[in-house]
């Protein structure tokens, strides 16, 4: 069986936000990220079925 995994580890560096698409095998991963006020890094993901953000 394979495995469908992702690890999404966000470093924006001065960036105050980031968003983008992925083409997988398996489907497109999408993925924003937004640097809050505080510096903290709030993140939303969209990943096909089947496949597991680890």
């Amino acid at each position: 069986m394979e495995r469908k995994q992702i690890s999404i580890e966000p470093h924006l560096g001065k960036l105050e936000w980031a968003k983008g698409t992925y083409p997988t095998p398996w489907g497109v991963i999408e993925v924003s990220h937004e640097k809050k006020a505080d510096g903290k890094i709030a993140t939303k993901v969209k990943l096909p079925k089947g496949v597991k953000q680890i």
